[in-house]
């Protein structure tokens, strides 16, 4: 995860942790010094690096004041998954909201941006064999970087980057 202020347009700081997934180990012996953490101790350690960085807890976020910058609408659906799996009763409320970058791509550029090779390569930022130059594509903090320079490059244009993702409880 990468904070960026969108009035400064620039970085404020960087968050990063692998997730132990929950229940899909049962029953096996786990290396004792894997980098793997539990999903909601996850959770803890967002809420308190967010609330040193940028003066709010997870649970204290909302859409007028902060969005998750997504390139699709997995990530935060996942979310929502993943806390049901990790038996917690209620995601925070902020992961109900979020911009899907290729969607706000698709609105400004018109077209379809189906991922985050069409955006880079919309802003010349592919290799000759159309490779990221950048970091290594689905490879966590780069593909972050990567959505992040796509937001930043909106914002130097002019470009109003709106909330268009949202979830929905499935009945």
């Amino acid at each position: 995860l990468i904070v960026i202020d969108t009035h400064l347009k620039q970085e404020v700081g960087r968050f990063q942790r692998f997730v132990r997934p929950a229940k899909l180990f049962e029953g096996e012996t786990l290396v004792p010094d894997a980098p793997g953490i539990p999903f909601q101790v996850v959770l803890e350690e967002l809420s308190d690096w967010l609330n040193a960085t940028i003066g709010r807890r997870l649970e204290q976020l909302d859409p007028s004041f902060a969005l998750f910058l997504t390139c699709g609408d997995w990530d935060c659906k996942h979310v929502h998954t993943q806390c049901k799996i990790s038996e917690i009763a209620r995601p925070p409320a902020i992961f109900a909201h979020w911009i899907n970058i290729k969607r706000t791509y698709s609105q400004v550029y018109g077209g379809d941006f189906r991922g985050m090779k069409s955006m880079l390569a919309r802003l010349g930022m592919l290799d000759a064999k159309g490779n990221v130059r950048y970091g290594f594509h689905h490879l966590g903090m780069h593909d972050v970087e990567n959505i992040c320079y796509c937001l930043l490059h909106l914002l130097k244009e002019g470009h109003e980057v709106l909330e268009n993702g949202i979830w929905y409880k499935p009945s």
